[in-house]
């Protein structure tokens, strides 16, 4: 990673895409390392399917404080599945705005499979509303499109 970080000018326009196999290959040290530079946006693929099929067995084996550092003081692992899966999304957004992005929910765009079940969501994550903006344009692939708000 510092490899690719020392390469970056520190006053350029960066964009990142971020496509881990799983959630565990992606700590949340690489987003903070990227997310110190002031004009640097996030592509995030974020495996609800994963995290669904494995929630419990992460939050117990503590592997999960690798990509949501400090999960256990915001997230109780008691929560029904669904729930707790939301609650681990939720929270891991919240780190990322804590870095100064803007609310990376709103600009998650979630992927259904062909049974309606969530499959991942791509999460895009801007220091600037005109990268909030530019993904409103270029997410709304709905055949009827989103509400003007």
């Amino acid at each position: 990673m510092q490899a690719i970080v020392s390469k970056l000018s520190k006053n350029g326009l960066h964009f990142a895409y971020l496509d881990p196999f799983n959630l565990m290959t992606l700590p949340f040290s690489v987003i903070q390392t990227l997310g110190k530079f002031q004009r640097m946006d996030l592509l995030i693929h974020f495996s609800m399917m994963d995290l669904q099929r494995n929630v419990k067995q992460l939050m117990r084996s503590e592997r999960l404080n690798e990509f949501a550092p400090g999960w256990k003081d915001s997230i109780d692992p008691n929560m029904r599945g669904d729930i707790k899966v939301q609650a681990v999304f939720q929270y891991w957004c919240e780190l990322i705005k804590g870095l100064g992005y803007k609310d990376p929910t709103y600009q998650a765009e979630l992927v259904k499979g062909d049974r309606n079940q969530p499959l991942y969501r791509l999460v895009l994550a801007s220091k600037d509303n005109l990268g909030k903006d530019f993904w409103a344009e270029v997410s709304n692939v709905s055949p009827q499109g989103r509400l003007a708000l």
